[in-house]
């Protein structure tokens, strides 16, 4: 895998947020940051379509705004490939469920 495809990893999955509602709603990135590790500095690891575990969560939500952590790593398990974290804006629907249990749950 390269950097290319690790960046590309990091946007791809859906905000982790989707798990916690039973409405898909927008939640459009307003900033992506990816840390690179040395485990990709001696070129790309793994093979064409080689597996990469990844774990993504939500550190932050509340007032509007989600915080995604994500983390990827090859097949073999060594170091993580990157680190990444992404902004969220969460838009509200008329109607839509909101995260003010997740917000207290998380104080």
């Amino acid at each position: 895998m390269s950097v290319t495809g690790v960046v590309f990893l990091t946007d791809a999955l859906p905000p982790a947020l989707y798990a916690m509602g039973s409405r898909t709603r927008v939640m459009p990135a307003v900033e992506l940051s990816v840390h690179i590790t040395e485990a990709l500095d001696n070129g790309p690891v793994g093979g064409d379509g080689a597996w990469a575990p990844m774990r993504m969560s939500t550190g932050f939500v509340g007032n509007g705004w989600a915080v995604d952590d994500c983390a990827i790593w090859d097949v073999d398990g060594r170091p993580p490939l990157a680190l990444a974290r992404q902004t969220r804006s969460v838009r509200y629907a008329a109607g839509a469920w909101s995260f003010r249990g997740l917000v207290h749950w998380l104080d």
